[in-house]
């Protein structure tokens, strides 16, 4: 099972990859909050899922919060703000959930690797 460590890491290098891959992709500069913003919301989300429902003695900690649910949920919630014309959300906005959001899926997707992996609901 990864720790806490693993998960910060990850998370900081999921929100900082969104962030680069995003302005590669608009041909747009990197700000240094926005890297740093990236790389701290990136580092905080990959560690709520286990704030959110903790070990603490229970092995069988995970619910809702660690579900294959929500890993699923996640990216169509994205899809859905980044294609809406409905949704009058500003693109820093809808960068900041689509960073938030990855490094929350990235605790996930570690935690789906462990041999307890992850329940659907």
């Amino acid at each position: 099972m990864a720790n806490k460590n693993v998960h910060l890491l990850v998370g900081i290098g999921a929100g900082l990859g969104l962030y680069a891959f995003y302005k590669w992709y608009r041909k747009d500069k990197w700000t240094f909050e926005g890297a740093v913003g990236s790389a701290i919301g990136g580092a905080l989300l990959a560690l709520t899922p286990d704030i959110l429902e903790p070990a603490l003695k229970n092995p069988n900690h995970r619910q809702f919060f660690h579900s294959g649910l929500l890993l699923t949920m996640l990216p169509l919630l994205n899809y859905y703000i980044w294609k809406s014309d409905k949704l009058a959300i500003v693109p820093k906005l809808k960068l900041a959930i689509s960073v938030l959001s990855v490094a929350y899926e990235s605790h996930l997707l570690i935690d789906s690797q462990s041999l307890r992996g992850l329940p659907l609901i």
